[in-house]
């Protein structure tokens, strides 16, 4: 019965060769299978590349945002202590200096203390 099995197969496989819109079709599905994982392939690097691009455009964006509220924090503080300087020169008390300028009298004594020196 092996050899029936066999025979059968070759026979079968020479009728494909021979038949050429049997091999035609058999080839386009082939293609048509190899059109469609390329394709889901470059989908697929497609959106890892916009998903690359949003993360890094957003990363950033949040960075600069960040960056600003630091530089701002930053300058606010440099102008309340050159503020604090220009009281110190007035003469202002710590105590007065720290409740106009909300800084904790620690802070005040500290920066006098600076002045001084």
């Amino acid at each position: 019965m092996q050899k029936t099995n066999i025979s059968n197969t070759t026979n079968t496989s020479e009728g494909f060769l021979e038949d050429i819109s049997e091999r035609l079709a058999y080839l386009n599905r082939e293609m048509a299978l190899s059109d469609e994982v390329t394709n889901r392939e470059s989908a697929i690097e497609k959106g890892i590349e916009i998903g690359h691009e949003k993360g890094l455009a957003e990363g950033i964006k949040k960075g600069l945002a960040e960056g600003i509220k630091k530089g701002l924090a930053e300058g606010q503080l440099k102008t309340r202590i050159e503020m604090i300087y220009a009281m110190i020169a007035d003469g202002l008390d710590d105590e007065r200096i720290s409740r106009i300028t909300k800084e904790p009298l620690e802070e005040v004594t500290r920066i006098r203390k600076e002045v001084k020196n």
